[in-house]
């Protein structure tokens, strides 16, 4: 989808807040229904613009009629969305549909049982094809050379050989990848890396199951051998090494760019590769002694503060007041952002507008600082209009369509114990399946293997008592949460009705306190409106997870 934006105005130029705006399929008075807000989240029509006549909206592909009305002030636009990497991707797909038809074809076209078969029912200079009897193979393409003679041309595969291939489309989507060694066809061999310049799931599994001592390589014997693992080069010895690719130099002596025959790295890689950065200090098996809480208001109450105190560790407070999930994940790292800038070119210096966003990290008046397409830089956004500002003047760098953002302060607080709260502002909009999707995420961008992480649940606003349908949405939120994340999961909602809450705070329950727990709400001596904590409750909540860390053995 191609983000747009526009400013309602007057027959004088003057910009028109509030205006009514109708997005119609074109020619027609049909109100279309598939708009998307910057945030990812679906946006009514019709819709209002800003305060500064502003309106910001995502729409498929195609061409529609605006509609602007305020007051006596009634005008349309004929606009049209046309999102290029859709288009591309539109394409791609026809031509692998067409590309698949001519091969499903050709090998539909009548195959043989054998050569035999093949000569009989062909004439010289036509092609057929045979079933294989060559291990792996599907079927070989024959030339009917004439005399009882084919020529092998070319074959096909088989369902095992694939497999065995080791190698999988490169879906840098679904990988998280930003390099990957592939062949003419993308298909990736496990030398592939993430965002973050470390190994991707599939990669680190690929490790994972090939680090065994048995399958050693024979390395040089000798007192040689010392210093050539040092070095990190090897004599080009491919049986030695159950190698199928190497980069050498003209001596042939390897680097650590090698394969074995399954497309994955052999274990001389993994004894250099190891000896040389330690694996320990790549992949920390436990968090840094510190803490960092992502969430919304319900965080940046000021609960991380009591926390920290408590355990006497530092706890970062990634609490956003009004973000939705997908903004929190991608502040915090997990979900990835990415952003295409005027005329795709970050300048050597100054700032550059954000012309369409793919989950925006920020909300309006708020900056992060962060990475773009290599280059160190403030996020900015003010009146719905974002802005990248590079931190020093340097030359201009190309930045494609839907560059990744990283921000800095997820990249630097990844190696902590992680608190997640967030899903309070989006749970009446999305899918519970959605929320989910991003905690994981998250926790998945964390940098230690051993993740030690409290997920938090959704507590309900005054309006979501027990028995309406808004606390049944809440509570089916709620129920998927925990089932997704059992090992981390905190009721903290339900903990802040118990007695152990109010004797956290300090407080004795009163009785409009005990109506509201009735009721299924946080006690109102917790809370400073509708929902969110006042100080006592941000006490309770600090204190109530230091205790669920010291439960854990963690502290």
């Amino acid at each position: 989808m191609e983000l747009k934006n526009f400013f309602a105005q007057d027959d004088q130029g003057n910009k028109l807040p509030g205006a009514t705006c109708y997005l119609y399929q074109r020619g027609t008075e049909n109100l279309f229904g598939g708009l998307y807000k910057t945030n990812g989240l679906p946006l009514a029509n019709p819709f209002t613009t800003d305060k500064n006549g502003l309106v910001q909206f995502a729409a498929p592909n195609g061409i529609y009629d605006l509609r602007v009305v305020k007051g006596e002030r009634d005008y349309r636009l004929h606009i049209q969305f046309n999102d290029v990497s859709e288009t591309l991707v539109a394409a791609e797909a026809a031509a692998d549909r067409a590309e698949t038809a001519k091969d499903a074809a050709v090998i539909s076209g009548g195959i043989k049982d054998d050569i035999e078969h093949g000569l009989r029912t062909t004439s010289p200079g036509e092609n057929f094809q045979a079933i294989s009897n060559v291990s792996k193979t599907y079927v070989t393409l024959y030339k009917n050379k004439g005399d009882g003679v084919a020529e092998p041309i070319d074959s096909y595969p088989n369902m095992q050989a694939i497999d065995e291939l080791g190698i999988r489309t490169m879906d840098a989507e679904a990988n998280d990848m930003s390099f990957a060694l592939g062949d003419e066809d993308m298909n990736s061999s496990w030398l592939q890396t993430d965002r973050r310049g470390q190994p991707t799931r599939y990669a680190a599994k690929c490790m994972g199951a090939k680090m065994r001592p048995e399958d050693a390589p024979a390395l040089i014997d000798g007192a040689s051998k010392a210093a050539v693992i040092e070095a990190g080069f090897g004599t080009f010895d491919a049986d030695a090494n159950d190698m199928s690719f190497s980069l050498t130099d003209s001596e042939f002596t390897q680097s650590d760019l090698e394969l074995d025959r399954q497309g994955r790295f052999t274990q001389r890689v993994i004894n250099s590769i190891a000896k040389r950065i330690g694996i320990s200090t790549v992949v920390p098996p436990f968090p840094l002694a510190a803490w960092a809480c992502w969430g919304d208001s319900l965080t940046a109450g000021g609960w991380p503060t009591t926390l920290a105190a408590l355990c006497g560790l530092p706890a970062y407070n990634g609490g956003w007041g009004g973000q939705g999930y997908s903004q929190i994940a991608a502040r915090q790292g997990g979900v990835p952002a990415r952003l295409t800038v005027a005329g795709n070119t970050i300048p050597a210096t100054g700032s550059v507008t954000v012309t369409a966003a793919l989950n925006n990290p920020l909300s309006d008046g708020g900056g992060r600082q962060g990475l773009l397409a290599g280059v160190l830089g403030m996020l900015n956004m003010a009146g719905g209009v974002l802005t990248f500002t590079r931190s020093a003047q340097g030359e201009a760098v190309s930045c494609p369509a839907m560059s990744y953002f990283t921000p800095a302060d997820g990249l630097a607080h990844a190696d902590r114990h992680v608190t997640i709260w967030i899903g309070r502002n989006s749970f009446k909009d999305v899918a519970p399946a959605l929320i989910v999707a991003s905690i994981r995420s998250m926790i998945d961008y964390l940098t230690p293997r051993v993740k030690r992480v409290i997920v938090m649940s959704i507590p309900p606003w005054v309006g979501e008592e027990f028995g309406t349908s808004g606390r049944a949405r809440l509570d089916a939120c709620n129920a998927a949460i925990a089932a997704a994340f059992t090992e981390f999961w905190l009721d903290i909602s339900a903990w802040l009705r118990t007695a152990e809450a109010a004797t956290a705070a300090g407080i004795t329950f009163t009785s409009d306190d005990l109506a509201d727990i009735s009721n299924g709400l946080t006690p109102r001596s917790l809370r400073s409106d509708s929902g969110h904590l006042n100080a006592l409750g941000n006490i309770a909540i600090g204190k109530r997870v230091y205790q669920e860390s010291q439960i854990r053995g963690w502290m």
